[in-house]
């Protein structure tokens, strides 16, 4: 073979390595391509759906009632109090045993919003705030007889006037006995005066306390009132109150709960 025509294959295979090489790599960058465009490669992870934003502390009753809140969550109950309904709570003394904690969120009922709470109804209309008749209203509902001026024992008769003049409202009956001590009914609420105990770690008998049973969470169970809980609104501050007694401290109705 003589020089030209060597000359002249490597020529050809070389432009034919180089084609292959060539189209070799085009294919590859092109399927490479079609890959990350269609399955993008990428660190970052899925976030799951936000959740609604919220605080969470423990605060004390004494710093809930003297710092300026516009809306609380209440972890226990799963409820939120705010605004008038917030300011009105928290102008009574031990409103978390006393009122409760609230067990609704605010809701329209006979042309005044209301929200119920663990012992009371909170109503909110043209006059203002205040303690709502509920138990008067379900008394009448019943058929149960209502007294005329009767009278109240000195213990709830002070508890009463140091709560202020409308919180229990008139009485409604007269003093009776049940499985939770001594009872008796007023317009917004039941009160129960309690057996007296053993001083822990003492041999002293302290007298029986005067408490209110939990009327409204019984009243809106019987009425079909919803008390399930619900998520805090965004922004809510989140508490949890530490309470100073127990609520089920009281079972019975003293007859009350007898339907005609």
């Amino acid at each position: 073979m003589n020089k030209e025509k060597k000359l002249l294959l490597g020529t050809i295979f070389g432009v034919g390595l180089i084609a292959a090489t060539t189209f070799g790599t085009i294919k590859l960058l092109s399927s490479q391509e079609g890959v990350s465009s269609s399955f993008p490669k990428t660190e970052k992870k899925l976030s799951p759906t936000p959740q609604p934003f919220s605080f969470s502390f423990e605060l004390s009753l004494e710093e809930l009632q003297n710092r300026d809140i516009d809306r609380v969550y209440f972890s226990q109950t799963g409820h939120h109090l705010e605004g008038n309904f917030l300011t009105f709570w928290k102008t009574f003394k031990k409103p978390d045993t006393r009122l409760g904690l609230p067990i609704t969120e605010p809701q329209v009922s006979d042309g005044k919003t209301v929200q119920y709470f663990e012992n009371v109804r909170i109503d909110q209309d043209e006059s203002g705030t205040h303690i709502g008749p509920l138990v008067r209203e379900y008394a009448e509902k019943i058929g149960f007889e209502l007294k005329e001026s009767p009278k109240v024992l000195p213990s709830m008769e002070w508890f009463c006037k140091d709560m202020g003049d409308d919180f229990c409202g008139e009485p409604i009956s007269d003093a009776t006995e049940d499985e939770d001590g001594t009872v008796q009914y007023f317009e917004n609420v039941r009160l129960v005066l309690l057996p007296p105990r053993q001083e822990p770690h003492s041999t002293r008998i302290l007298p029986g306390e005067v408490a209110v049973f939990p009327m409204a969470r019984f009243l809106a169970e019987q009425e079909g009132i919803s008390t399930a809980s619900v998520f805090p609104k965004e922004g809510t501050l989140k508490i949890r109150v530490q309470r100073e007694q127990d609520m089920e401290c009281c079972e019975g109705m003293g007859g009350m709960h007898e339907y005609p």
